[in-house]
């Protein structure tokens, strides 16, 4: 099967497809970035809200529409070590993290596979038709970039808002599923003598959406 190339931002790092393109990619993180965003129905531009962060956003004050958009990094080539941005929609991100669960159940790490990522109608949690993406996982794919090759988590201009010694201790568990409970123990298994109360802390900044996110150690 011949597969379509990603559609490229001259501006940023961002990559999409359109309707009915299918094409390759492989997952830098399991974990999205998820972000508020106000789209314009109009122009079909989106820009994201910073009300959160400035206390007042101009979206808001004019009350454009506000939709969620998650965020993953990927890899698009294997001629390409470079990680893009594939923007998605809560609909796509929930379809995605899904499987990601199915294949995790399977002990098989996302990030080591590629994916045929295609562009179409997907269904709503009620049922609805809507544009989103769906995947399918190739189990017995080659990455484009190995696991050697791979960024390190952790953004070397940030501060950590985690014990460094147990940032780094959690790596090799990385990117895997596990709610705050789980986590919990596991880092009270490797560090027994660790306050509970710092520890539950931790937990609770390196779990999002179940699954374990080393890049949130730091700010």
């Amino acid at each position: 099967m011949e597969f379509d190339d990603w559609i490229a931002s001259e501006k940023s790092t961002r990559v999409w497809l359109a309707d009915s393109m299918t094409a390759l990619a492989q997952f830098a993180y399991v974990s999205p970035i998820p972000r508020v965003m106000h789209y314009n129905k109009a122009t079909g531009m989106r820009y994201p809200c910073v009300k959160e962060k400035y206390g007042k956003c101009e979206g808001c004050d004019r009350n454009v529409d506000q939709i969620s958009e998650y965020t993953y990094g990927i890899y698009i080539s294997d001629r390409d070590k470079d990680i893009r941005h594939f923007p998605t929609s809560f609909t796509t991100n929930q379809h995605l993290q899904e499987h990601f669960r199915e294949i995790f159940a399977e002990n098989i790490n996302p990030c080591s596979i590629l994916f045929e990522v295609q562009r179409g109608q997907i269904k709503t949690l009620t049922g609805r038709m809507v544009n989103g993406y769906s995947f399918k996982a190739l189990l017995d794919s080659e990455p484009f970039v190995g696991e050697a090759d791979r960024p390190s988590p952790f953004d070397d201009g940030k501060k950590w808002v985690v014990d460094r010694l147990i940032a780094e201790s959690l790596r090799d568990i990385d990117g895997q599923p596990y709610n705050l409970i789980d986590l919990f123990l596991e880092m009270k298994s490797r560090f027994p003598h660790m306050e509970d109360k710092k520890l539950k802390s931790y937990a609770i900044r390196l779990c999002a959406e179940g699954v374990l996110d080393l890049r949130r150690a730091k700010e």
